[in-house]
Parts: structure tokens; C-alpha cells; sequence
């Protein structure tokens, strides 16, 4: 199965929604583009709420992991791998494609390493810049759109 993890972002709408409605920013909606044509199934990973299904119920929150010590992303990246552990989404069948930033990748993909060393992990926006990213983004959905 071939698994493709976002992350949340700070644009989101106020009140009570699912988790893929929830977030509303470009980057986002390019991303969740892309990702539900190429993958079997999409996480999203979110500073409050860790590991999220797209149609999780979610409240409105102002939290991001830039602003957590390396203490606390540590110890959040743990509880997430945690999540992705108990929901079976971690063993050596899958294939994980990140599509977030390194804040929401390095401790996770770190654990996965380590304790599941054969499943694949793509880092496909790997130092891209925000600006690149939301280009990467547009020429990739232009050619899923064509096919």
C-alpha cells in the first residue's frame, strides 16, 4: 500500500470539520490534490491532533510544530509513530511518500528507520522551498489532470 503523509498548516477555517476540509492553504490544497490521485491511502499529520484520517473530526487550532523545542518535537514525532504503529499502517508492504516539511519528518522517519528498515520512504519535496513546492505541486497535478 502506498501511503502519502501531509502535514497540517496554519490557514485553517474556525469551527468543527473534517481534517481534510479543515485546512485551507494553498500549499495544502495542491498537495491534498496530488496526493488523493496517487496514493492508497493519505495521513495527515497535525500539531495538535498527530495522526489524523482525512475524514477525522476536528476543532480549529493555532499550534505549530515550529514553534516546539526539539524536546517537544521528539516526543511528538514519538507519539505519532506510535499512532501509525497501532492503526498497522507500518510494516515492510507499504510505501511512505512525505509531503511535509522536515519539523514534521525528521523524528518520525527517524523511528520508521530504525525500527521498520525496509519500508520505503520518499522524500519528494526534500529542500524544496515553499515557493518551490507550490511549483513542483502545479506541473505534477497538470500531468495527473492529462493522464
Amino acid at each position: 500500500m502506498t501511503i502519502g503523509i501531509m502535514s497540517c498548516v496554519s490557514t485553517k477555517l474556525k469551527g468543527t470539520h473534517k481534517a481534510k476540509d479543515i485546512y485551507i492553504s494553498n500549499l495544502f490544497n495542491k498537495s491534498y490534490e496530488y496526493c488523493i490521485k496517487k496514493y492508497d491511502l493519505i495521513i495527515i499529520l497535525s500539531a495538535k491532533y498527530y495522526v489524523l484520517n482525512l475524514d477525522d473530526e476536528i476543532n480549529y487550532y493555532d499550534l505549530t510544530l515550529n514553534k516546539f523545542s526539539e524536546k517537544q518535537k521528539i516526543a511528538w514525532a514519538a507519539r505519532c509513530y506510535i499512532q501509525l504503529k497501532n492503526k498497522h499502517l507500518l510494516n515492510n508492504n507499504n510505501e511512505i511518500f512525505w509531503h511535509c516539511g522536515i519539523n514534521y519528518n525528521i523524528y518520525i522517519s527517524q523511528l520508521i528507520n530504525n525500527y521498520f528498515p525496509d519500508i520505503k520512504q520518499n522524500f519528494l519535496l526534500k529542500g524544496l522551498t515553499l515557493r518551490n513546492q507550490l511549483k513542483w505541486y502545479k506541473e505534477k497535478n497538470k500531468i495527473i489532470r492529462i493522464l
